[in-house]
């Protein structure tokens, strides 16, 4: 398992937050736009289509109404029943030039030898069908009285330029739109090809199929620059974010930092280094405080326990020197003391004395002691005569004023500084030491 400081693991987790973050707005807002842009592409298609519709509508209007009045001619009525129909009544129908007759089947007047059939497709709606290269026919239904079924059809035989005039000035130039009939045939065709394209598409009057296209290129590209406007946002986002998350995990390592650095100098034996950066946040505050209360508890007890042993080995130590140095053997030198006092033994006497104070110093000495002290115990040993070296020992002590220490010239031995004097002068002397030339160690 990789191991990481918190401060990179904070910051990396926090990038990758705010990196999926990024990418789903970024998707979301592209697809909110995308979708937005397409339905007004779409709307704009249908309402360019309804705008078709009307027109196609005004077109047809004039035929319709003047189908109504021919309608209601009962002659009219009567030969659409009657498919065939003599030629003394076709001669007396009133119909304009240009004008045709047909009954549910061909064409009735005025009669032809081919007998043309209604075109496939037409029913009880009026129709628009494209008769050849250059020409439309108009399709209206004739119903009988009761206005339901169709008996017949009155139709129209147009100019293609009819159309073509009539929708130019009906509607604007900037509508793409393509009209169609009920065979698929074109009737009028204005559609113009784009890159990026809606198209809409609805059953007209007339049996025409209308279909409006829009150019959706523009809308799409609205949505390429909102993209590149996301982009430096979402960048300069990421950046301050990064910064943010640098403060925060700082903000978060530095007491337990400062934690970690106490615990190696803790390991290290300095256990009253507790040296730990106060925080804001109550879990990284609550494992500071108590790590500052369990080294402070923990020198306590220690020093307590210190505290203890010394004494402990004081008590000791104590009746250890208790146990060595009874009273009776002082008392018996105090009386050895006052016997040779009696007996005119003057040196017994005095070596008596001095072997009593040296053996109260070697007992009762403290561990750390004045060097004038240890300078008169040894001059009180060196006192006693008929030391193996055979030679009178003299110890002079002489203080440098400003030095480093103190100074000790002997002048047979040697000369030794220090609380270890008495020990060395004891063994050395006690088991001799042979004289030089200048008299020194």
């Amino acid at each position: 398992m990789r191991i990481r400081s918190v401060r990179d693991y904070i910051v990396s987790e926090q990038m990758k937050i705010v990196f999926v973050l990024l990418l789903l707005i970024f998707l979301f807002s592209t697809l909110a736009i995308y979708t937005a842009v397409y339905y007004q592409n779409v709307q704009r298609a249908e309402e360019n289509i309804l705008f078709v519709e009307r027109a196609v509508e005004r077109f047809l209007k004039p035929y319709e109404t003047q189908a109504e009045r021919y309608r209601q001619d009962p002659q009219i009525q009567r030969y659409c029943r009657d498919a065939s129909g003599d030629k003394a009544a076709a001669q007396t129908l009133d119909l304009e030039q240009g004008l045709a007759l047909f009954d549910l089947e061909r064409q009735i007047y005025p009669r032809t030898e081919d007998l043309r059939p209604v075109a496939g497709g037409v029913t009880d709606a009026a129709a628009l069908l494209r008769e050849t290269p250059s020409s439309l026919r108009c399709y209206i239904p004739l119903k009988e009285a009761t206005g339901t079924e169709p008996i017949g059809y009155l139709t129209w035989v147009l100019p293609e330029s009819a159309l073509a005039e009539f929708l130019e000035q009906t509607i604007p130039a900037s509508v793409s739109f393509a009209l169609y009939d009920q065979a698929g045939g074109i009737l009028y065709d204005t559609s113009v090809a784009y890159r990026y394209e809606e198209k809409a598409a609805a059953r007209l009057k007339g049996g025409v199929t209308g279909v409006a296209i829009v150019n959706a290129e523009v809308g799409y590209r609205s949505v390429l620059a909102y993209l590149a406007c996301l982009m430096p946002i979402g960048l300069f986002v990421f950046v301050i974010n990064y910064w943010l998350a640098k403060q925060l995990s700082e903000k978060l390592v530095r007491p337990i930092t400062t934690l970690i650095a106490s615990i190696r100098q803790n390991r290290q034996g300095h256990l009253n280094y507790i040296d730990i950066d106060g925080s804001e946040l109550e879990e990284i505050e609550t494992l500071s405080q108590s790590y500052r209360d369990m080294m402070l508890q923990l020198n306590e007890l220690m020093e307590k326990n210190q505290k203890e042993n010394l004494l402990r080995i004081e008590s000791q130590l104590g009746v250890l020197q208790e146990k060595i140095n009874p009273h009776f053997l002082f008392n018996t030198l105090e009386f050895i003391n006052s016997q040779a006092i009696l007996e005119d033994a003057g040196q017994t006497a005095y070596l008596i004395q001095k072997l009593g104070v040296l053996f109260r110093y070697s007992l009762r000495a403290p561990d750390v002691l004045p060097l004038r002290q240890e300078a008169a115990y040894a001059k009180d040993y060196l006192s006693l005569p008929e030391r193996p070296a055979q030679r009178a020992a003299h110890l002079s002590v002489r203080h440098r004023r400003g030095g480093a220490g103190s100074r000790i010239a002997q002048a047979d031995p040697t000369a030794l500084a220090g609380k270890l004097l008495s020990a060395w002068i004891s063994g050395t002397v006690g088991r001799g030491v042979p004289p030089s030339s200048d008299d020194r160690l």
